[in-house]
């Protein structure tokens, strides 16, 4: 990875804690896809750049071993401290190293993180490490969309300035040249294998609360980047001024902690086999 913006324990912790996890269907897409062409057993797959995990669980009930690694060693500690899956194991590893044997693996997946690897040493290792038929599957989510409800679509429109203007405004400089590969969904991302396609149709919704959208700002790279330009006390400042402007959208007097607002994050997903020989 070119960047280590995911780096220390607290921060580990609420990436954990608030980073989306990946919709069920996109999961079954991507076995589904691999099941097309490969008939033997699931036996391995490798989440790269899994981060504290999220999405490599969500592999486990598909595959006999699910390996998570991660250039993060804080990221693999908070994995490691909540894993609970005996067929699920982190490691600390560069995305562009994959500790497995040739012809080996079924799946690599790598969620929200393809933009940080050096992608021609990463398809190489994975060309490596693919068994024949094996998948690639890329995938990512853009920044959230917010609303009170489906009706009231000033509050919504009102809430979706609110975020396009933390991160193009507030953070404008603060954001590395790969978070454009990720607003732009990976257009120019061509995995080099076969039968290469793409979906943008998943999405994931929950209802959350004020709060916790505050604090899945923090787990961005682009924040990381403005504490450390501007300190620790400024960040919260800019967290508290982003949740006080959503209250008033709202026209709340509730906590922020108890009011209530739903989350919408979409999903797109790349994928590709190795040849059947």
């Amino acid at each position: 990875m070119a960047h280590r913006y995911f780096e220390g324990k607290v921060h580990a912790l609420l990436y954990k804690k608030y980073r989306p996890v990946p919709p069920t269907t996109l999961i079954e897409g991507i076995v589904s896809y691999l099941k097309e062409e490969y008939t033997g057993a699931l036996e391995i797959a490798y989440d790269v750049g899994c981060g504290s995990g999220q999405s490599t669980v969500f592999l486990s009930p598909y595959f006999c071993k699910v390996i998570g690694t991660d250039i993060s060693t804080s990221m693999i500690q908070e994995a490691n401290a909540n894993n609970r899956l005996p067929n699920v194991t982190y490691k600390v590893n560069p995305a562009e190293v994959i500790p497995a044997a040739d012809k080996s693996v079924q799946l690599i997946a790598a969620s929200q993180a393809a933009h940080w690897f050096d992608l021609k040493k990463f398809y190489a290792e994975g060309n490596r490490v693919l068994c024949p038929s094996g998948v690639m599957a890329l995938f990512g989510y853009e920044f959230p969309k917010l609303r009170v409800n489906e009706q009231d679509g000033e509050k919504n429109r009102l809430l979706k300035k609110a975020l396009d203007d933390l991160y193009k405004v507030d953070l404008h400089n603060c954001w590395a040249a790969e978070r454009k590969l990720v607003d732009r969904r990976y257009e120019n991302f061509v995995i080099p294998y076969e039968n290469f396609v793409r979906n943008d149709n998943f999405y994931h919704e929950l209802e959350t609360n004020v709060s916790d959208i505050g604090n899945y700002v923090l787990t961005w790279s682009g924040y990381q980047k403005y504490c450390k330009n501007h300190g620790d006390k400024e960040g919260k400042t800019l967290i508290t001024k982003f949740q006080n402007r959503i209250m008033e959208i709202l026209n709340a007097t509730t906590d922020p902690n108890e009011t209530k607002i739903v989350k919408r994050t979409s999903y797109f997903l790349l994928m590709a086999r190795t040849s059947k020989c």
